[in-house]
């Protein structure tokens, strides 16, 4: 015989796995790519600033062959850009045309 869904039930069920959850996020804090790890390895951690993180794009950007293929991607990124606008005025002239060939009709 199943057991009926009641709120008591309901609200006894929410608060056992809230439990759950708020146990194992005292255990363990998120490491590096998401993996969980203990607490005190987790406190050990060696935090870094984010500035020094920018430099190292533009110095790829002119050296080695990460820049070559960063500023190729540019390159066709401003490329795409331009064939974009391109063909966004292609198609409202077509659809102009469209229009005047309607009521010319």
């Amino acid at each position: 015989m199943a057991t009926r869904l009641t709120p008591q039930l309901l609200r006894r069920i929410v608060l056992e796995e809230k439990a759950k959850i708020e146990k194992e996020t005292k255990m363990t804090k998120m490491g590096k790519m998401g993996k969980m790890m203990p607490v005190d390895e987790a406190d050990k951690a060696y935090e870094v600033d984010a500035d020094g993180y920018a430099k190292t794009v533009t110095h790829a950007k002119k050296h080695g062959p990460a820049g070559k293929h960063l500023s190729e991607m540019s390159t066709l990124n401003d490329i795409e850009a331009d064939l974009r606008r391109k063909l966004r005025s292609l198609a409202e002239h077509k659809l102009a045309l469209k229009k005047k060939i309607v009521e010319s009709l």
